[in-house]
């Protein structure tokens, strides 16, 4: 599915995303059932009207992004760094 025409759509093959979609989260704190599918409509927006190569989309979903696992999981991912 594309969200735009090439005519709307903007070029920006050097932008980067990182697209969290954390729908477990800890403590009392209820899942967030649809955290996965609005990440995934928030990369389709990013490639499709923002413009963004898909190299450089960083997706972390699904993940719990606890203060403790999300360093893990953002530069566990080829070549970004702290």
């Amino acid at each position: 599915m594309t969200l735009a025409s090439s005519a709307w759509a903007a070029s920006n093959p050097n932008g980067v995303a990182v697209i969290i979609g954390n729908q477990n989260y800890q403590g009392a704190i209820p899942a967030v059932d649809y955290a996965q599918r609005d990440a995934e409509a928030i990369k389709r927006y990013v490639i499709d009207v923002l413009g963004f190569d898909t190299d450089n989309i960083i997706d972390l979903s699904p993940i719990s992004a606890t203060r403790h696992r999300f360093p893990q999981n953002l530069w566990g991912r080829g070549s970004v760094s702290p």
